[in-house]
């Protein structure tokens, strides 16, 4: 349930790194009349005029577009635009040069058209760039760079066990190029993507010592935290938490918050995971986090069963937009339930399930509304209501409880056959769940008020099918 789910701000877009272009030489004074509008683009360039530059440049292009200063100077417009953020135009200049054989500014051109296609989202194009630079240019200037920028294309392109390669490369080939740290942290994101969350947690941790006053050591700090989380290192997680909240760092601090209090509610320690969720509501009202907040105080009340101050909090969750809304009202319709108003619950779920019917929470919408029908008294409906659930979710975690409840919920209507036949089957499939005493006691209930008294006795049906 989301209330549970990671919200890892830590784990957004990553901005890409910039290439600080060189500048252009001027050229002879040969030609200088054909020349005039190329050079006047050169100085404009140096001197970081780029409007002025652009306008230079596509004058002498539209003039001169076959002349030997072509190829240059439209790599000093593209330069010019991507200063001035026109990552598109700056791209359709970069392709026309990307194949010429010999260019001076091979690597660069490959640079700033990767940048670009980071920048317009189009990261698949961008690390075949970076990839070339690494691969066909390393002695260049920024080939660290390139190889960073490779591993943040493979990321955000959701290529996360590829990173590896160009952070291996970089660590071994520039061990102390300024650009490590921050390729070791895109690394440890990738990790966290593929679920690989202890190797992450051994990453960051290894960045941590690496890396203590680096420029993302409160991130690593966090992350740490999270992978530790996730991998079920829970004590360690706790510990890491309350150190980035110690930390005191405003833009960490509410995630670290937020996680301990995932994780002390987790743990069944509920009066210390509300301390931290109020005090992430209280002192950053406004945080992103605020509304996974709400509803996790509700859920932590709900588990104290103080379900009147937890209802609340998940009226006002559901009526904010967003993912979460599924979640609030399927815990306020538990509340209502809860506090016996069984009818009423049984139509919040109803509804629920229509509104929702892509939700993760979909098969608990329904169990529980079967629930709430059997006890409002309705147990024709709830039997429509569970054998929907067992066509629908047959292998879900509650199948074995739904088909325990149908098994019930005919007993007592005093369909024997039809309960004993649910027993059975729950015996044939489930026959080493919690439940499967309680139905086997259920079964041999059925064959006595059926008269098989052998199999009462014995276990053992001795009806014909």
């Amino acid at each position: 349930m989301k209330a549970g789910k990671w919200t890892i701000r830590a784990l957004g877009p990553v901005a890409a790194l910039v290439l600080a272009a060189g500048a252009l030489a001027a050229s002879p004074q040969d030609e200088a009349a054909v020349l005039r509008s190329y050079y006047s683009g050169n100085g404009l360039l140096n001197r970081g005029m780029y409007d002025l530059a652009a306008a230079e440049y596509r004058q002498f292009l539209a003039e001169h577009a076959d002349h030997e200063k072509a190829p240059q100077a439209r790599y000093g417009l593209a330069v010019a635009l991507f200063r001035t953020n026109r990552f598109d135009e700056a791209q359709r200049e970069l392709v026309a040069l990307r194949d010429l054989d010999e260019f001076g500014y091979a690597a660069d051109v490959l640079m700033i058209l990767g940048q670009s296609y980071l920048a317009l989202e189009r990261p698949e194009e961008a690390l075949d760039c970076f990839r070339a630079v690494v691969l066909e240019h390393q002695a260049h200037d920024h080939a660290d760079e390139a190889a960073a920028l490779w591993a943040e294309a493979l990321h955000k392109s959701g290529r996360h066990a590829e990173v590896a390669e160009p952070c291996r490369l970089l660590v071994a080939r520039w061990p102390q190029s300024p650009l490590r740290e921050r390729a070791e942290l895109v690394w440890g994101l990738a990790d966290m993507a593929r679920g690989a969350d202890k190797e992450a947690a051994q990453r960051f941790g290894e960045m941590a010592t690496r890396f203590p006053d680096g420029s993302y050591a409160d991130q690593v700090a966090l992350l740490l935290a999270q992978a530790l989380h996730r991998s079920d290192s829970l004590k360690l997680a706790e510990r890491q938490y309350r150190a980035v909240v110690n930390r005191g760092r405003r833009e960490y601090v509410p995630d670290a918050l937020y996680g301990l209090a995932m994780l002390l509610h987790g743990n069944g320690r509920l009066e210390a995971a509300g301390e931290f969720v109020d005090r992430l509501l209280s002192e950053y009202p406004d945080d992103e986090l605020a509304t996974s907040a709400r509803l996790l105080r509700g859920r932590i009340w709900f588990d104290q069963a103080d379900y009147q101050r937890a209802r609340p909090l998940f009226e006002e969750v559901a009526k904010r937009r967003g993912d979460l809304r599924d979640d609030a009202v399927y815990w306020h319709a538990k509340c209502r339930l809860r506090q016996g108003a069984a009818a009423e619950a049984a139509r919040a779920l109803g509804e629920a399930a229509r509104e929702f019917p892509k939700s993760e929470l979909l098969p608990r919408i329904v169990y529980d509304q079967a629930v709430a029908l059997v006890r409002a008294g309705e147990p024709e409906e709830a039997l429509d209501v569970l054998e929907d659930f067992r066509r629908s979710f047959a292998d879900h975690e509650l199948a074995p409880g739904a088909l325990h409840l149908m098994a019930s919920t005919l007993h007592q209507q005093e369909r024997y056959p039809e309960s004993l036949a649910r027993c059975d089957a729950f015996i044939r499939q489930y026959d080493d769940h919690d439940l499967a005493p309680s139905v086997a006691f259920l079964q041999a209930e059925n064959h006595f008020l059926l008269q098989d008294f052998e199999s009462a006795r014995t276990g053992r049906s001795t009806r014909r099918s």
